[in-house]
């Protein structure tokens, strides 16, 4: 069984490159809880959401701050070796603490001597984001052999909420002086986290304590869900990449569209439920299944022999890592589809011909 471990300790500990013991106290004993060790590297797996924090967000987390510690909620890692963490619930926040720490030391390293070094964060879908976080997070600043290199791997579009999140730091006026930058350095080292560490390299045990946390916590949006129980059920890499490559053909066709993905013309998840009514609900073993918007059941239905009940979801009744995989594969070959239909000047494009090829010539002209 996986070793689970989870305490709170403090951001000091837990953000900044310091080996810390973290403890806890039983009766005037002290008994370690957590071990941190120096360097260590925390990363956001690839198939994590991107990041989508707005400034409101980050103004309020500031806000907070300039006040006094606060406590900053769950953490919830999975340990992959003695230094190697990833992070499965919390990356919102901690990318956008490590941002103003970043901002800190760019704006006021001179006067505020005791910032400290912070551990390595690194976001696996945007392998040079560390180089665009060096860079203050402008593109502009980066020198023109190195630009495109880090443009193209960001494969999820995140650059440019990252380069408006930390302009707009300045617009609220919180870090505008060395002693407000200095006292908010301070409280922040002293917000708290509740840190969980799954030892087990398998990351499904950690994502079924992301979706146990948060459902009884905070209300997590339907994507959250969906990709929380098909990793529960499924934490294969095979599962992992597929769900990757659909986002990002996904996030070509709002291009395409001309859109931004969140005023999308079809959402992902609304792509993901009529893919999965006409690939897998329609087969005889799960026609007694009828789901919402939501993923989650309409009503009590038996499947295979087992009873599932009104708010399960879907993907517990389904219970079958082949289906989600081909329902992943077949959604992004539908997008792509979709994709190359809107890219098409002007005639029919070349995966609609190949679908024709052996139809009547009459039949072509009216399709």
């Amino acid at each position: 069984m996986s070793n689970i471990k989870g305490t709170i300790t403090t951001l000091r500990q837990f953000l900044f490159n310091v080996e810390s013991e973290v403890t806890t106290e039983v009766n005037g004993e002290k008994y370690p809880i957590i071990y941190l060790k120096k360097d260590r590297i925390m990363s956001v797996p690839n198939y994590q959401r991107e990041i989508r924090w707005q400034k409101e967000t980050l103004f309020a987390l500031m806000n907070d701050i300039s006040r006094g510690p606060k406590f900053l909620g769950n953490i919830i890692l999975s340990s992959s070796g003695e230094k190697d963490y990833e992070i499965i619930d919390g990356q919102q926040r901690l990318v956008s603490l490590n941002m103003l720490i970043t901002y800190i030391k760019s704006h006021y390293a001179q006067q505020i001597t005791d910032i400290g070094d912070l551990v390595t964060i690194n976001i696996n879908c945007f392998e040079q984001y560390s180089v665009f976080r060096d860079f203050n997070y402008n593109v502009n600043n980066i020198d023109e052999s190195t630009r495109e290199t880090v443009i193209k791997s960001d494969k999820l579009g995140q650059i440019k909420i990252l380069s408006e999140l930390y302009a707009s730091i300045s617009a609220e006026k919180i870090l505008d002086t060395v002693a407000k930058a200095a006292s908010f350095l301070e409280n922040l080292k002293k917000c708290t986290l509740n840190v969980i560490i799954s030892d087990d390299d398998d990351i499904k045990v950690s994502t079924e304590y992301y979706i146990d946390v948060n459902l009884k916590g905070i209300k997590l949006d339907t994507e959250d869900i969906f990709k929380g129980y098909l990793f529960a059920q499924d934490s294969s890499k095979e599962i992992r990449t597929c769900w990757v490559e659909l986002k990002e053909s996904w996030l070509k066709f709002n291009i395409r569209c001309g859109c931004k993905p969140e005023k999308s013309v079809y959402s992902l998840m609304k792509i993901i439920e009529h893919y999965l009514y006409c690939y897998v609900l329609s087969k005889t073993e799960y026609n007694a299944i009828s789901i919402n918007e939501k993923f989650t059941l309409d009503s009590s239905c038996e499947v295979n022999g087992t009873k599932y009940y009104l708010g399960d979801h879907v993907i517990k009744a389904i219970r079958n890592n082949t289906y989600m995989q081909e329902v992943l594969i077949g959604a992004k070959e539908y997008i792509e589809f979709l994709t190359e239909i809107i890219a098409s000047d002007g005639g029919a494009p070349g995966c609609i011909r190949d679908l024709l090829k052996n139809a009547e010539s009459s039949e072509v002209k009216i399709i």
